[in-house]
């Protein structure tokens, strides 16, 4: 009996595939007929338009080079319905796997459902949901799928397999993991060949720890060589790399940026119109339109380069470096950290925006670590300084000017010196000396040897004299040794101040208050209402003060030893005045340009 159902097996459906419903006859000239091979169990049923063939049990077909296999099938003329361990073997090169499948006879058209598997030499695509054309050898999904390939894993909602060409193009949430490589975009086309990737869409690739984003170009996995355009950018720890093109070779570790290049790392901006970076010696390129910006400085000229492990770097061309609060400009830079040193030449431009002070030279040497700058000039002129006081700006010049900082991290102090010559203008203030130190970060101005201030009808002279500011503004002068005060509103009759210390206070630009102690003496012309004068008093004591009302003298107060007189206008001698008087009015700058 057994025999008898194996002969049915082979017999009958050989018969059946060449009449169906009653002898019609079928039309093969189309395509070729489904044959089954084999069945444990067979059950033919005729009905009006067709047989149907009922198969159960280690199922076996073939059409043309193609054979299927599986558990339980239903044929019905050349469309085939078949479940359970479903295998459909192709010219010995393409297997597939399902638990069912749908099968179009005449279009050779399957549709797979559920654990597909799609082999191709090493390749193997696996899906819940495949429709596989036998006649071009593509395989079409659209409920996702797995494609593995010599350790690379790709996903998609969507694709298409092109098994002769041994291409697959994958869409919608596609991602490619390999041991070291992870990529996401939206469509992609594989060469599993070449193994070379196509973007076709938005794609982000992680890469051990680089991170790449780009809308087109290719990635060559097996030589690590890539070429990604459209808004690229390329990551790689903290670095971030962007440009209408990037090129990546691995192989080099060379990074190379094209049009409308940027690179960041950290607090490190970087752009140009093209960029170069070595990954290995961590040189940086930047050519055209440059800039370079990190923590402690930013630079822009025509031309950079950067080293980030030496920190040291240059540039051409007219460039500018912002360091902490210092800006410096020049025709030509080039720094060496080996030797913390730098020289910036042509037309010099170094600005502290804390202290809102510029000085203005031809050179200008300088040290990182030290925070020490030297400008001086060689053609015979003199370098000067701007500084902003009192919403005015004030001008220095002198022979040298030297800054540097003092103190550690916590308490640092930022001096600028002036040597010889020193000269100051400032609209409603003017100065000279021979030295010059200006505490920037307490605003203290100290002058050196024959200090001269000139305020309004007003001459300051001492040894040594202090100027502090708060808020751009003057709001204290001490005089130190030998302090002498000269005032005058017609230059014939002054009134005159001298002691050992005099410290004079100022409100909102104008004279608050005034102390003198140690062998004071002043000499001041009393006035009547119509401000005439009435008579000249001297005084003589340990202490006096002085208090003003918009810049008038209010009130004057006397403290230990007092002598005072008052001597009538008609007894006065304009000659007589105290000891150290030395009005100098000629040498006195009347403008920025007579520095």
């Amino acid at each position: 009996m057994r025999i008898f159902f194996l002969l049915c097996s082979f017999v009958i459906p050989l018969c059946l595939n060449a009449q169906v419903g009653g002898g019609t006859s079928v039309d093969t000239t189309k395509s070729s007929r489904i044959i089954v091979e084999l069945a444990d169990n067979f059950r033919f049923v005729n009905t009006e338009n067709e047989g149907i063939k009922y198969l159960n049990g280690n199922v076996r077909m073939y059409q043309d080079s193609t054979f299927m296999y599986c558990d339980t099938a239903i044929l019905r003329g050349n469309q085939l319905t078949a479940y359970g361990n479903v295998v459909i073997i192709q010219n010995d090169t393409v297997n597939v796997f399902a638990d069912s499948l749908i099968y179009n006879g005449n279009q050779k058209i399957a549709t797979l459902y559920n654990n597909v598997i799609l082999q191709s030499k090493t390749r193997e695509l696996f899906s819940d949901y495949l429709i596989y054309d036998m006649n071009t050898k593509i395989g079409s999904y659209t409920q996702g799928a797995l494609l593995k390939n010599e350790g690379k894993e790709i996903k998609s909602l969507q694709g298409k397999y092109f098994v002769n060409e041994e291409t697959v193009r994958f869409y919608q949430n596609v991602t490619v993991t390999a041991d070291d490589f992870k990529l996401w975009t939206d469509s992609l086309e594989y060469d599993s060949e070449e193994d070379v990737t196509y973007f076709l869409g938005p794609t982000r690739i992680n890469q051990d720890s680089a991170r790449i984003y780009c809308e087109d170009g290719y990635y060559d996995l097996t030589n690590e060589i890539a070429e990604f355009r459209e808004n690229a950018q390329y990551i790689q720890g903290n670095k971030i790399a962007t440009g209408q093109l990037i090129k990546y070779d691995a192989g080099q570790k060379l990074v190379v940026l094209a049009g409308n290049a940027k690179y960041e790392e950290d607090d490190v901006l970087a752009k140009g119109d093209t960029i170069k970076y070595y990954e290995i010696t961590e040189d940086t390129r930047l050519i055209g339109n440059a800039s370079y910006k990190d923590k402690e400085r930013s630079v822009v000229g025509e031309f950079i380069e950067y080293n980030a492990k030496s920190e040291s770097f240059s540039s051409e061309g007219r460039s500018t470096i912002v360091d902490s609060t210092t800006v410096l400009t020049a025709n030509q830079i080039n720094f060496s950290q080996e030797s913390d040193f730098g020289i910036a030449r042509g037309s010099v431009e170094l600005v502290d925006t804390a202290s809102k002070t510029t000085i203005y030279s031809e050179i200008m040497e300088y040290k990182k670590d030290e925070n020490y700058s030297k400008a001086y000039n060689d053609d015979g002129s003199r370098p000067m300084m701007q500084s902003l006081i009192e919403g005015d700006s004030m001008f220095m010049k002198a022979d040298t000017l030297i800054s540097y900082e003092l103190g550690d991290s916590t308490q640092k102090k930022s001096i600028l010196n002036a040597f010889h010559d020193v000269k100051i203008y400032k609209s409603n203030f003017q100065a000279m000396c021979d030295s010059m130190s200006y505490n920037t970060t307490d605003s203290i101005l100290s002058m050196y040897y024959d200090p001269v201030i000139w305020s309004d009808s007003s001459q300051f002279t001492a040894d040594t004299i202090d100027i502090y500011l708060k808020n751009e503004q003057i709001y204290k002068v001490e005089l130190k040794n030998k302090a002498f005060i000269i005032n005058t509103e017609d230059s014939i009759f002054y009134n005159q101040i001298k002691g050992k210390l005099v410290e004079v206070f100022f409100e909102n630009g104008a004279i608050d208050s005034m102390s003198v102690t140690g062998n004071a003496e002043s000499v001041y012309f009393m006035l009547d209402e119509n401000n005439a004068y009435i008579g000249m008093n001297k005084s003589v004591c340990s202490k006096m003060s002085f208090t003003f009302e918009e810049s008038d003298l209010k009130d004057i107060f006397f403290y230990l030893d007092v002598n005072s007189n008052l001597i009538p206008m008609k007894d006065v001698n304009p000659s007589d005045t105290l000891d150290g008087f030395n009005w100098q009015p000629k040498i006195r700058p009347k403008n920025k340009n007579a520095l």
